[in-house]
């Protein structure tokens, strides 16, 4: 027996942490993202927007980096091992 639409359409997956917030965009905006998320081949519009306000984030000292190591342009004879 073959499941219906409507059982598939059912299945949800777990809510995930964090809180919604709901953005509104001009036509400009979202067609720009939206580029973004084909050109990155990013999944999502959300998860592109989640990627481009972490990024902002950590460039404006906001949020700290994640430890993956030295940008390059932070790079000098002090932390070359």
């Amino acid at each position: 027996m073959t499941k219906s639409t409507r059982d598939i359409m059912k299945k949800k997956r777990p809510p995930a942490p964090g809180t919604p917030v709901l953005v509104r965009l001009q036509p400009d905006m979202l067609a720009a993202l939206d580029r973004f998320v084909y050109r990155d081949a990013i999944p999502t519009r959300p998860e592109a927007v989640r990627l481009i306000l972490k990024e902002w984030l950590i460039s404006n000292q906001m949020l700290p980096a994640d430890q993956e190591g030295i940008r390059p342009e932070d790079l000098n004879a002090s932390n070359d091992d």
